[in-house]
């Protein structure tokens, strides 16, 4: 009758610790397994010796040269008869109940083609790796299997077995992505049930540089299977942050990829050419750097503005031009429409951001899917000085007043949802009518309790303006709604 499970343990002068090897297997409480040793072209006599005499149960030798461990794994597999296989060195060992609880694993879910346990390693150094749950995405940047993993023999077959090109471990990582590009899951054990034996060695500049080149030929032969935004996608399932997600890319791709920029910030700017470059400056000053600024020129007829921008030439920033004057939300409009970013920033021309917004703005838009807008305090400065603060978000109080201040992030699909700002809010409170549109949609609003906008208060300011026709502008905003407010 075939056993279950096949053990092939590789051994190249270890047999001072073959028998641990083993023993450990034969202690299994899985009793139903075959035990291949494969001999790797030792030299050394006594590990030859003990290879020539071994009689242990379920246990068998096989003589191979000394052509690496993928061939020497891939032999042992062919020759191996159990439903499920799993290879360590001879130097390593198992828990007992490391066979039972992988089989179970395999038993129960036919969509799995692999099992790795965690590690307990031991010698010159210890520390325990947890394995984590399998996906794919953290599958294509780093290897999240260990060497020891139980693999389903019929998946191995599919894939043609390990890449006899590789070796150092590659090859198991490599063997992982062929499975998992394939179509097959993987499983995990949380316990250390595998006994990783450390020897204090250190590698050459040639090892490194051959591990660097066996690293690249992985990557180029698997991420060539994807696009650069389905990479995306898979790496943001497993990370679920942007700025992660880009690290890893930049990691594993080049610092040269193209990306688009996770934040845009939009700037209209209406005549407003000796305020513009602060307001362009405190951005580039952010500790949140995977922006854009795009400048827009909303039909400016100050001569001193068009300079300005003629010669703006800053970092990140692009200037987009409106030939005419239609009004702020029309000027915003056009500048989110070009914007490349998943989230938006509008800041007037006049204003300044501190360092940190966009970093933890961004932060809770990331970490909260409902969320679609987030909001700061404001310090006031200019003509005025004061502080304010946002209470934290209730849908109903912002309908009674705004809650929201006007240089919030928010999601640039939830613009495109209530279709941007209301171009007909020509007096002002078009921030207030479109913090509305997006809680209508059922967006959620989110406060930061800190001061991370300065608001600058002079006579030209459009809120000054809004405020002398508040009535008129709130009935406005009323009729916008006429669900929210059905009595007007």
């Amino acid at each position: 009758m075939k056993p279950t499970v096949s053990v092939i343990i590789p051994c190249k002068n270890m047999g001072k610790s073959l028998e641990d090897a083993i023993d450990s297997c034969l202690g299994s409480d899985f009793a139903d397994i075959e035990i291949i040793v494969a001999n790797c072209g030792s030299t050394d006599p006594y590990t030859n010796q003990l290879l020539n005499n071994l009689n242990r149960p379920n246990t068998r030798v096989i003589h191979l040269g000394n052509l690496g461990y993928p061939f020497v794994r891939n032999v042992g597999i062919r020759e191996a008869r159990g439903k499920y296989v799993m290879s360590f060195t001879a130097e390593h060992s198992i828990h007992p109940e490391y066979i039972g609880k992988a089989v179970r694993i395999l038993e129960d879910r036919p969509d799995i083609a692999f099992v790795t346990p965690s590690l307990l390693c031991y010698g010159v150094t210890f520390y325990i790796w947890e394995a984590p749950p399998f996906h794919l995405g953290r599958m294509l940047v780093e290897n999240s299997a260990c060497t020891s993993s139980m693999i389903r023999k019929s998946a191995w077959n599919e894939v043609g077995g390990y890449d006899e090109s590789l070796s150092d471990g590659y090859e198991e990582w490599d063997l992982w992505l062929s499975l998992a590009t394939g179509g097959w899951s993987g499983g995990a054990i949380s316990e250390p049930l595998f006994y990783y034996r450390a020897y204090d060695r250190s590698y050459s500049q040639e090892e490194l540089n051959k591990f660097e080149t066996f690293r690249t030929y992985i990557l180029k032969k698997y991420y060539q299977k994807y696009s650069q935004n389905q990479l995306h996608d898979l790496l943001f399932t497993w990370l679920k942050d942007e700025l992660l997600v880009r690290g890893k890319m930049r990691e594993v791709l080049g610092n040269d990829i193209q990306m688009d920029p996770i934040v845009s910030v939009v700037i209209p700017c209406y005549n407003y050419g000796k305020f513009v470059e602060e307001a362009v400056d405190s951005c580039l000053k952010s500790t949140f750097q995977d922006i854009e600024i795009i400048v827009v020129d909303n039909g400016s007829t100050d001569l001193h503005t068009i300079k300005v921008l003629n010669r703006m030439n800053k970092s990140k920033t692009r200037l987009v031009r409106v030939k005419k004057n239609k009004s702020l939300p029309h000027g915003r409009n056009v500048g989110i429409h070009e914007a490349k970013g998943k989230y938006i920033l509008p800041l007037d021309a006049d204003d300044m951001i501190h360092s940190t917004m966009i970093e933890k703005m961004y932060r809770v838009l990331e970490s909260k899917p409902e969320v679609g807008f987030v909001t700061s305090g404001l310090q006031y400065f200019g003509d005025q000085y004061w502080e304010w603060l946002p209470p934290p978000f209730n849908f109903n109080e912002l309908l009674a007043y705004n809650t929201v201040c006007v240089a919030s992030l928010f999601r640039k699909k939830a613009w495109s949802e209530v279709g941007g700002y209301n171009e007909s809010m020509l007096d002002g409170y078009e921030d207030w009518d479109f913090w509305i549109s997006l809680a209508e949609k059922g967006w959620l609003g989110y406060s930061i309790q800190e001061i991370l906008l300065f608001y600058r208060r002079h006579g030209n300011n459009m809120s000054t303006e809004s405020g002398k026709k508040h009535n008129q502008i709130v009935k406005h905003i009323h009729t916008n709604h006429p669900k929210l407010y059905p009595n007007g």
